[in-house]
């Protein structure tokens, strides 16, 4: 009896989504800082709950002959892809896409498009950027598309789902990016990445929703399929391509700049160390002054601090220093009184200093 699949899911990483192996989870969280993911699901539904935040659905009865027909599927080595989201209503929905007239020559030009809905404000329709023939392909505008979705769509708490037909976008983000940090923005032939600054760039805003809470899925979708959110996309990039040429931008410099600004942002986000008490010296029964006893114990921060004790050590012995030598005191020489001497005004005076019971309790007590 073949084993019964398995199903993981991220959370957070590269391309969030339900995946049905472990490589390529690891995939999708190598390199990734702060990748939350789960494996050890029985369905794909119960995954894709668990990243939603909603209790897993019971899962219906299925057929032996459709089982056995997705394990021989699976057993061809096809790979699981993202699954695709099932209910939109809790999700902002865009699309990108990019257009390249005579792409490839010299007299390539490239247009970018985005499309939120129907004369949309947030609807994006600009020239790819560079001045050379070189930088107006396809591929780029397809990347700058999405790109210009993290920068002008608000951060918000609500998930964000990206629709594009480019499966070089796709294939950038859910297969290639993990090998090429791993060889240092080199293909497995040791040639440099194309379009790698642009890239690590648009990573870097993928991390940057991650990290303030944001859950952003990149779904691919088949080009001009009648879904009115493609063919207005496509519209919005033909629309480009007549826009005037735009400068190249320093996608590295932006790339720096931006993980400067979450260094800043969540730099103070650790907790901080508890302030350490100040240990007081106290006096002991025996009158001396000594310091509490204490066991010190680690505080979060790896430091030392010494909880509240009520146990005294011995005074500390008295460090002993030469005194010069001093003349004698001139006392009054001692005189001898008998008790008939003493008068009643004497025995008075001399009760009044005596305490009594009450007043010994109370003293005893302070």
């Amino acid at each position: 009896m073949a084993p019964k699949p398995k199903f993981y899911a991220v959370k957070v990483g590269h391309n969030p989504g339900v995946y049905s192996s472990w490589p390529e989870v690891q995939a999708q969280t190598s390199g990734f800082s702060g990748a939350v993911h789960k494996g050890g699901f029985n369905t794909s539904a119960a995954a894709q709950a668990w990243i939603d935040g909603r209790p897993a659905p019971v899962p219906a009865a299925s057929s032996p002959t459709k089982s056995a027909a997705k394990g021989r599927s699976d057993s061809k080595g096809k790979k699981r892809r993202l699954s695709d989201v099932s209910d939109e209503s809790g999700w902002d929905v865009v699309y990108s896409d990019g257009a390249s007239k005579s792409n490839g020559s010299p007299n390539a030009v490239a247009g970018v498009g985005v499309w939120w809905s129907p004369n949309d404000p947030r609807n994006i329709a600009e020239r790819c950027p560079g001045r050379v023939p070189e930088l107006q392909t396809n591929n780029r505008a397809e990347l700058i598309a999405i790109l210009r979705i993290l920068e002008t769509a608000p951060q918000s708490k609500r998930p964000l789902l990206i629709k594009t037909d480019s499966k070089y976008c796709r294939d950038c983000f859910q297969e290639w990016l993990p090998n090429w940090i791993k060889r240092n923005w080199r293909t497995s032939t040791g040639e440099p990445v194309k379009n790698a600054p642009l890239i690590r760039y648009l990573s870097a805003q993928f991390d940057a929703r991650a990290r303030r809470g944001q859950q952003v899925r990149l779904q691919y979708v088949k080009a001009h399929n009648g879904e009115e959110g493609n063919e207005g996309a496509d519209a919005q990039a033909n629309k480009g391509v007549l826009e005037a040429p735009m400068d190249e931008q320093d996608w590295a410099a932006l790339e720096a700049k931006l993980k400067d600004e979450l260094e800043t942002e969540f730099s103070g986000s650790a907790q901080r160390p508890r302030p350490v008490p100040l240990e007081v010296a106290d006096e002991d029964e025996r009158g001396g002054v000594g310091v509490r006893d204490v066991k010190m114990r680690k505080t979060s921060a790896g430091t030392t601090q010494n909880p509240k004790s009520t146990s005294t050590t011995k005074p500390a012995k008295p460090i002993s220093r030469p005194v010069a030598p001093q003349a004698p005191l001139d006392l009054p020489p001692k005189i001898s009184a008998s008790l008939s001497q003493i008068t009643p005004e004497d025995y008075a005076e001399f009760a009044d200093c005596v305490l009594n019971d009450d007043d010994l309790s109370a003293e005893l007590s302070d």
